[in-house]
């Protein structure tokens, strides 16, 4: 059998950057790197250290917490090119946490240019739209954006998406409650390439 997904679950040895970093550079048939599991006070400090290639397409992040996110999007710097894919899930943020996670991304040149960005059973306790809008606003190359099953009103994440995410193609919007009345004052501008809803 070929092996096509690798998930660190709770992994905090020493040497976890070093054996990455070489998993990334040897392997073939590995697409998708995840970690689950890595609540407050449990993250580490991750570097990819001499990644020339890897054939490696798409993220996972499971129970993250933002140092965590934060430690792997600083470490998307020593990547050979952007990621493809990342997907964040299962998590409960803070406002100064969420904000913490989105803006990371919107800051980092091997994230910005991502074609796909999920986040997936989350909750916020708050919801920082600036943020959010940004983050849609800065991610240049984002074909497809899905956001499921998540505690905030679907019409704040839509307005939200709707207020610059023009490259997008297919936006993905699953378990969420619309009961929000919506403001036709703000900018509704659906994305130009938008063919899938």
């Amino acid at each position: 059998t070929t092996i096509k997904a690798v998930i660190f679950k709770r992994a905090h040895f020493s040497y976890i950057s070093a054996f990455l970093s070489s998993l990334l550079i040897t392997t073939q048939s590995v697409k998708t790197i995840g970690f689950t599991e890595y609540p407050r006070d449990k993250e580490i400090k991750l570097k990819f250290i001499n990644v020339k290639k890897t054939n490696v397409k798409s993220w996972v992040l499971l129970n993250c917490c933002s140092s965590r996110i934060k430690s792997f999007a600083e470490a998307t710097d020593g990547l050979p090119k952007p990621i493809q894919s990342l997907k964040i899930g299962r998590y409960s943020y803070n406002k100064n946490d969420a904000n913490e996670v989105f803006n990371i991304i919107t800051k980092k040149k091997n994230m910005r240019k991502m074609l796909q960005l999920s986040f997936v059973s989350l909750n916020f306790k708050e919801f920082p739209r600036a943020s959010f809008t940004k983050l849609c606003t800065s991610l240049a190359n984002l074909e497809e954006l899905e956001i499921s099953r998540i505690n905030i009103d679907g019409s704040t994440i839509f307005q939200a998406v709707c207020s610059d995410a023009r490259h997008v193609h297919q936006l993905v919007m699953n378990g969420l409650r619309f009961e929000k009345s919506w403001s036709m004052k703000e900018k509704m501008n659906l994305p130009e390439g938008l063919i899938f809803l």
